[in-house]
């Protein structure tokens, strides 16, 4: 049962930082088209 939970928790920690740099991805990606849209 621990470890059942231990893993759920593991998952979800991988998923958060995947999520963050998701995020991050796509802020970047964001900022070169502004700055191409501004050329």
């Amino acid at each position: 049962m621990f470890q059942v939970l231990s893993y759920r928790a593991i998952r979800r920690r991988r998923l958060k930082s995947l999520l963050r740099q998701v995020l991050k991805m796509t802020k970047e990606i964001i900022k070169l088209l502004q700055s191409s849209d501004q050329k």
